[in-house]
């Protein structure tokens, strides 16, 4: 339960539903914001440690790089909500160890944030999980495997896009156009964003999947996974790449893939670039990249 004396920093833009709800919560619960000077890392370092907040919401990316600098949780943080897309396990683990006392969360603008919560230590029994839904939140998986959500929370309409409202919100449940499964101890799991699921051949590749196995290549700085138009495949799978050490190439990174990937979701083109595009907030920009490749 939030308190008056909870102090929520402002962690995330106030224009992502994640700032928003920042917000909102602190006006409803009456809670202190917390603002630092910006969204820089130090920025937000010297407020944690100097100003004590007790609830923080970040995207992957800005923990990673608290988890790169082994920083430590200052001892009022009480919670961290970690959302806004692919959270890793083994980056819960990391910041579990440091004091953070995270919460991996699944959720949208749509749905006003997040609607599944899961500790680092629930993940331990249940590695990639959302969790379950929070009060007043029922989830159900359609027959395609869409994620329909219904809550006291959802949005009441797309501003002037009757069209769009009608194909999202349906009976109440809010289709979301991500695809996962509820076990039968009632965790959800997000296989992919429909949005970035590449169809190559009649088989589905999450992008997310490939990315990670790339990402352990020593000397592989960043990567992202997209989807090219084929006319013999529908789709298929390409990657650009940051590369750090010279000496890797398409050819080995393809031999390698093989021994973790299966046949189809091994990239057939290849880019390597200087940077790929990020967000503000460390989020890769997808659409951008592949305007790029």
């Amino acid at each position: 339960m939030h308190q008056e004396k909870d102090r929520w920093l402002a962690s995330l833009p106030f224009y992502h539903i994640g700032g928003f709800q920042i917000l909102c919560r602190s006006l409803y619960y009456g809670c202190t914001i917390v603002l630092p000077e910006s969204l820089k890392t130090d920025d937000l370092v010297t407020a944690i440690t100097k100003l004590n907040p007790t609830h923080i919401s970040l995207v992957s990316a800005q923990l990673q790089k608290f988890i790169y600098l082994g920083m430590k949780a200052s001892k009022s943080v009480r919670i961290t909500l970690v959302g806004g897309g692919f959270v890793d396990d083994e980056l819960m683990f990391e910041a579990e160890k440091l004091g953070w006392k995270p919460y991996r969360v699944y959720g949208s603008s749509e749905t006003a944030s997040m609607v599944t919560a899961i500790s680092a230590n629930e993940i331990i029994s249940k590695p990639q999980s959302v969790g379950k839904p929070l009060n007043n939140v029922k989830i159900k998986i359609s027959d395609d495997s869409e994620i329909l959500i219904k809550s006291n929370s959802l949005f009441k309409k797309y501003l002037g896009d009757e069209k769009e409202t009608s194909s999202k919100l349906i009976n109440g449940f809010y289709h979301s156009g991500d695809l996962g499964f509820v076990d039968v101890d009632g965790y959800l799991f997000i296989e992919a964003r429909r949005n970035d699921l590449i169809v190559t051949g009649g088989e589905n590749v999450n992008p997310i999947e490939v990315e990670k196995a790339i990402l352990h290549f020593v000397g592989i700085r960043d990567v992202c996974v997209f989807a090219k138009q084929d006319k013999t495949w529908g789709q298929i799978v390409a990657c650009a790449i940051v590369k750090e050490d010279n000496f890797i190439n398409e050819k080995m990174i393809k031999e390698i893939l093989k021994q973790q990937l299966a046949g189809y979701k091994i990239p057939k083109q290849f880019f390597f670039t200087d940077i790929l595009p990020r967000t503000s907030l460390g989020k890769l920009e997808r659409e951008k990249i592949k305007k790029m490749f």
